[in-house]
């Protein structure tokens, strides 16, 4: 059934555990709370603005950051979704 169902929408064949799991162990490490100080410039890695790391409480990352009009914005984030990099570059 899958096989045709797939075929229906030109997937292919279903992606097989073993190569899910063989791309996650190439994937780069993801950030964790203790690679993070107060006062770092972080980015989410999906984008956005830079904000900075205000507090740490195990892997719960307050970050703030200010939008364009000088309002001051506050967010919780996990470690795992932050980078050091920019990605809006």
């Amino acid at each position: 059934m899958w096989k045709a169902f797939n075929n229906l929408f030109g997937w292919g064949e279903p992606v097989s555990p073993q190569l899910e799991q063989q791309d996650l162990e190439t994937e780069e490490e993801s950030m964790t709370y203790s690679d993070l100080e107060l006062g770092d410039v972080v980015f989410l890695e999906s984008g956005g603005p830079a904000m900075t790391v205000i507090n740490i409480c195990n892997n719960a990352i307050t970050t703030a950051w200010f939008d364009g009009e000088y309002n001051l914005h506050t967010a919780i984030v996990v470690a795992e979704a932050l980078t050091f990099d920019d990605p809006n570059d």
